[in-house]
């Protein structure tokens, strides 16, 4: 209920943390990725 409310109230912003959120998640794995491949 409280998603839906905020949704309607502030799409945008919440969006934009969506987007934040998945491209830190990303950045993660590929720093992840990179570390594995100097260690090798």
């Amino acid at each position: 209920m409280l998603y839906i409310t905020t949704l309607h109230i502030s799409e945008f912003p919440l969006a934009l943390a969506l987007a934040t959120a998945v491209a830190f998640v990303v950045f993660s794995i590929v720093k992840e990725k990179c570390d594995e491949r100097k260690r090798a």
